[in-house]
């Protein structure tokens, strides 16, 4: 990167807000859970949570307001205009944000082609073990291994790169508050926290769910995926119609809702070609089964906007949900999952995430995003305070999701049972070369560079 790029980033990056949601759309975060004897004490918790949305003009004359006013409209209209010029709809405020975190880049020496284990077929990561059922400290992983520790504020966004400068991952940060709600996005977070902890304590769980490989903490699936013995894809079906009932509902909480789709969008925005692909294969199998007479196998749900391109998400309801070192192998290999932390806790001394194949330790605030190929990077979490509280949301995409539809909306023994011998040796050869395309997908930094700045560099 050139010193005259450089310097235009620094000089014209700052923050902005990265999502597309307003407040105003939908009001404050609400729960749906109004019809419910059960959910009650959640509609009475939620109507409380959260900055006021009236506007104070106490200390504030009406000609200032005013002034503001048209302040807004004329620099709404320069926004428009730009975008028109530059044929892109991707809000400016969005576009210095992004700026912001091409300045503040994180680069690892990784070489994803060398470097990074996946299956055989390249549809998924591949599991490594045995590994250490133990939280480390980031002293631990300081000492021990050699990483090194990023004080993350939790709000900067900050792109992880490899050595070739694809984008592996990002430090997501959050969504700016509007100037008139000061504390929105806190009291958004706090209210999907409250919302979850009441859905935990509505449900009953087995024990594979409280106790598992990642950790000794309560994890609850929910969503479309396929595998572990699925025989088509489908939505989690799990062990009592009420807990089915409970998730569903959690699903339609505006909060929830906008922590999910605030991770979507910076997949988006970042993993531009990953989202598409996901984007593109989810539609089509939500198409696939429109087409089913029993409506239980259908895959649509009215929440699918708000909530964004990821088919599935895990709820870590558990007191202290920090997780053991893994890797969640069955993903899709090149794409990422969001990690969005929740609750009570000192992120400067516990929570941080550990990013072993980067050689990073990371703070990790409430209420921040994370996007990573949880496929591919062993990670895991530094322990709390006994006292603090730190639940998460998790999306992520299964593979086999994207097999299935590659296969023409069967499972690979069915495709290859049916396939003719031409079939098999194209589909063969496809699987050769299928990490290598992947790879490719990855958004490489100088795609995300502002259009005259290429130009620029190349000179």
């Amino acid at each position: 990167m050139t010193e005259y790029l450089r310097k235009k980033l620094i000089d014209e990056a700052i923050d902005g807000a990265l999502t597309d949601y307003d407040p105003a759309d939908s009001g404050h975060p609400t729960s749906p859970f109004k019809d419910s004897d059960r959910f009650v004490q959640l509609k009475n918790m939620t109507s409380q949570i959260g900055p006021s949305t009236k506007t104070s003009v106490t200390s504030t004359s009406t000609k200032t307001l005013r002034n503001k006013h048209r302040d807004a409209q004329r620099r709404r209209k320069q926004r428009q205009q730009q975008q028109t010029a530059e044929h892109d709809d991707t809000k400016v405020h969005v576009k210095r944000r992004r700026l912001n975190a091409l300045k503040d880049a994180l680069q690892i020496k990784l070489d994803l082609q060398q470097d990074i284990v996946v299956s055989t077929t390249g549809w998924q990561g591949r599991r490594r073990g045995p590994l250490p059922k133990k939280n480390f400290t980031k002293e631990e992983v300081q000492q021990e291994f050699g990483l090194v520790h990023f004080p993350w504020n939790g709000k900067d966004s900050h792109l992880l790169l490899d050595q070739d400068f694809n984008v592996v991952g990002i430090l997501l940060g959050q969504p700016r508050d509007k100037v008139e709600q000061p504390g929105e996005w806190e009291a958004t977070c706090q209210d999907a926290f409250e919302a979850l902890k009441l859905a935990a304590s509505s449900m009953t769980f087995s024990d594979k769910e409280c106790n598992h490989r990642r950790g000794p903490f309560l994890a609850v699936p929910h969503g479309i995926s396929f595998g572990g013995g699925q025989k088509e894809p489908k939505h989690l079906n799990h062990d009592s119609a009420e807990k089915n009932e409970v998730l569903e509902t959690l699903m339609q909480v505006k909060s929830i809702q906008r922590i999910c789709k605030f991770a979507s969008e910076g997949m988006r925005l970042y993993g531009a070609r990953n989202y598409a692909y996901m984007n593109e294969t989810m539609e089509a199998l939500r198409e696939h089964y429109d087409r089913r007479l029993d409506p239980k196998q259908r895959l649509r749900r009215p929440y699918d906007k708000a909530v964004g391109v990821f088919p599935c998400r895990s709820f870590n309801l558990g007191e202290q949900s920090v997780s053991y070192p893994h890797t969640d192998d069955a993903n899709l290999a090149q794409s990422w999952c969001s990690i969005t932390p929740l609750g009570s806790f000192d992120a400067t001394k516990g929570g941080q995430l550990i990013l072993w194949d980067l050689g990073l330790v990371v703070d990790f605030p409430s209420a921040s995003t994370i996007l990573i190929p949880s496929a591919l990077i062993l990670h895991a979490n530094t322990p709390i305070s006994p006292n603090e509280t730190r639940f998460s949301i998790v999306q992520y995409a299964a593979a086999g999701l994207f097999r299935w539809v590659e296969n023409g909306f069967m499972s690979e023994e069915a495709f290859l049972a049916q396939a003719t011998k031409d079939q098999i040796k194209e589909h063969a050869e496809a699987r050769q070369k299928r990490w290598g395309e992947a790879v490719k997908m990855f958004t490489n930094l100088q795609e995300l560079l502002p259009r005259n700045s290429h130009s620029d560099n190349e000179q």
